[in-house]
């Protein structure tokens, strides 16, 4: 409804007046039970009507198809299995960011109050009471998750931990769920953390009875904050005990578990010989280009981040390449002939 709601303006969470008429006047006028569909682009606040109805049905916004889409659920040609990006709050007030959202004062600026407690975290920090959580979405059918294990593991790259579990479909339908693997900090930490992070997650179809082993791995990212400490300025891993939670939405955690991190970066060391500098040519480039290795082919190539991360290795090459590198300053360490030098590289 443009009326109502668009791109360049918000809408109220409230139910127009005559959605709202149309609800109390099938309430009183039958006894059979009530399915609410809902087509939106965002909330609708919906906590005082809820114990009204018998079921909701979120339709977004389907396009051209979402007519059949929705009769096919409601009908049970097919079970839904969709499952909510975003926190549904009871009532606007309490939104995380609330008291930063407009420009009351007309300056053209905007706080960040709610720095990284968007969504679920900065509901689970307030422990406020939400109407549907981050994750929610119900089915025809249930599951039930059991058998959690969590160890640490290294495979030599980026993981840290693999967690797996077992899932059984136990209605009479086929569906799917999404299992989500949820990480807590459990101790101190350098920074603010959240209760829990949203760190993995997979979709399981099931047939009726039928039961699955899932194993969900978690890396080095799972457990970082971003160190805003000038000379650092990176990723870095906070180490120390994890509470690990498999749910089915942020509010639905099912099975719990326990982790020690002790990650140590692969650091930079002081280089054997740097007998020459500037043979990088040139010495800055835009992401996605290469550096030439004027001195001949390097047998090693590694490129760290100013924190002493190793973030990339080549071998056997005259150029340095930074595909997979994002903007910023980086130590490129490379070997030719047996010496070790070490240069500065400019990713632009």
């Amino acid at each position: 409804n443009s009326a109502s709601e668009g791109e360049g303006s918000d809408r109220s969470g409230s139910l127009p007046a005559a959605a709202q008429e149309a609800i109390d006047a099938t309430v009183n006028a039958t006894s059979k039970p009530l399915v609410t569909v809902v087509n939106g682009g965002g909330n609708v606040y919906l906590w005082d009507l809820e114990p009204r109805m018998d079921a909701v049905l979120w339709g977004w916004y389907g396009g051209q198809e979402a007519g059949r889409a929705m009769a096919e659920i409601l009908l049970g040609d097919v079970n839904p299995s969709g499952k909510l990006p975003v926190t549904f709050e009871k009532r606007w007030a309490d939104n995380p960011t609330y008291n930063s959202y407009y420009d009351d004062d007309n300056d053209k600026h905007v706080k960040f109050t709610e720095g990284i407690f968007v969504g679920y975290r900065g509901y689970d920090r307030n422990k406020t009471d939400v109407q549907y959580p981050f994750g929610h979405g119900l089915s025809y059918t249930t599951f039930a998750l059991s058998d959690l294990s969590v160890r640490n593991v290294d495979n030599g790259d980026n993981t840290v931990a693999e967690v797996s579990f077992n899932i059984r479909n136990t209605g009479s339908v086929a569906g799917a769920e999404v299992v989500q693997v949820y990480v807590g900090k459990d101790g101190a930490s350098p920074v603010e953390r959240p209760v829990r992070e949203l760190k993995n997650y997979d979709k399981i179809y099931l047939e009726p009875g039928e039961q699955q082993t899932v194993i969900l791995t978690l890396d080095k990212d799972a457990f970082s904050y971003y160190d805003v400490t000038e000379g650092v300025k990176d990723f870095v891993v906070d180490n120390g005990n994890y509470k690990i939670e498999v749910g089915v939405s942020s509010r639905d955690i099912r099975l719990t578990g326990n982790l020690t991190v002790d990650w140590h970066e692969a650091a930079l060391e002081t280089p054997v010989a740097a007998t020459k500098a500037h043979n990088l040519r040139p010495s800055a480039v835009k992401a996605g280009e290469s550096a030439a290795i004027t001195l001949g082919i390097a047998s090693e190539v590694e490129i760290f981040g100013m924190a002493g991360t190793l973030v990339s290795a080549q071998s056997n090459t005259h150029r340095v390449s930074t595909g997979r590198l994002s903007p910023g300053i980086y130590v490129v360490r490379y070997t030719v002939d047996g010496t070790v030098y070490t240069e500065k590289l400019t990713v632009m």
